[in-house]
C-alpha cells in the first residue's frame, strides 16, 4: 500500500470516528506546506472551532454545530481525493535510538495522561469543565497519534 493510500485510509478513518480536527493536524504534518492545501486545512479548523465554540456557548443550536462538521468532512474528503504522491512530505529519516527512547517515554507519558484525563472527564459534572477536558483529551489524542506514526513510520 502506498504512503498516499495509507493516509487516506487514516483520514477516512479519522473522519468516520468524527475526529475532524485529529484529520486536519494528520494533514498538516503530511503535506507539503507550500501547497494550496494548507489555507483550505486552516479554513476548516477555523470553522470547526468556531462552531464547537459557538454551540458551546449556547449560541448556536446543534443542528448547526454538526452542519458546520459536515461541511468540514465533505470538504476534506474532496481535499483527499485531489492529493497526489508528489504532495506529501518525504519520508523522514529513521530515529536514532536515542531519539526513539525519548519519543518513547513522551508517547508513554501522554497515554497515561490521556488515561487519568479520561478518568476525571468521566467524574465531572460541571459542564464548562467537562468541556475544557473534552478539548485536553482532543488535543493529547492528535499528539500521541502524532508520535506513534513517528515511531511506526
Amino acid at each position: 500500500m502506498s504512503k498516499l493510500d495509507e493516509l487516506k485510509t487514516t483520514i477516512n478513518q479519522l473522519l468516520a470516528d468524527a475526529r475532524a480536527k485529529d484529520a486536519i493536524a494528520l494533514l498538516r504534518r503530511t503535506i507539503r506546506p507550500e501547497l494550496a492545501f494548507q489555507p483550505e486545512l486552516d479554513a476548516y479548523a477555523h470553522n470547526l472551532t468556531a462552531a464547537e465554540s459557538a454551540f458551546g456557548q449556547d449560541t448556536i443550536p446543534f443542528s448547526e454545530k454538526m452542519q458546520a462538521e459536515t461541511l468540514a468532512v465533505a470538504g476534506l474528503q474532496s481535499l483527499l481525493a485531489r492529493l497526489r504522491p508528489d504532495d506529501l512530505l518525504p519520508a523522514p529519516a529513521a530515529l536514532t535510538e536515542a531519539e526513539r527512547a525519548g519519543k518513547q517515554r513522551l508517547l508513554d507519558l501522554a497515554t497515561q495522561k490521556h488515561d487519568r484525563l479520561q478518568t476525571a472527564h468521566l467524574l465531572e459534572t460541571d459542564e464548562a469543565r467537562r468541556f475544557a477536558y473534552e478539548k485536553t483529551l482532543q488535543e493529547l489524542a492528535a499528539q500521541i497519534a502524532a508520535l506513534k506514526s513517528e515511531l511506526n513510520p
